[in-house]
């Protein structure tokens, strides 16, 4: 996927490994990054508790401790920017990320749809 360099991701394509595609990995977003949570499929994947992350920028869900699906920004949106959130929804989503980079590989970047 990656070939060492950094992919960049809009939020439409990384809808696109929402763990449905079982040929493709599993990949989530989080301030920009984008981690490769495959080895955490059954979490993850099709029916796992965190399902609703999968291919999706979970920043504003992190950071404000939600789960909601509604919460997720849409495949049509811009990256969330945690610079607007208060300092700690901004140090809760730095501790989920914080946690995912422990277990996950960052693979690309977070961009803006042009």
């Amino acid at each position: 996927m990656s070939n060492g360099q950094t992919e960049e991701y809009t939020l439409k394509r990384l809808s696109e490994y929402n763990g449905e595609d079982e040929s493709k990995p599993i990949l989530l977003g989080i301030n920009h990054n984008v981690y490769d949570v495959t080895p955490g499929a059954k979490f993850y994947g099709k029916g796992g508790s965190y399902s609703i992350f999968a291919g999706r920028d979970c920043t504003h869900n992190f950071a404000i401790g939600s789960v909601n699906k509604d919460d997720l920004p849409t495949a049509e949106s811009d990256p969330v920017d945690l610079k607007t959130y208060s300092e700690d929804q901004q140090q809760a989503a730095r501790n989920w990320e914080e946690r995912l980079s422990q277990k996950y590989s960052v693979v690309g970047r977070l961009v803006k749809a042009e």
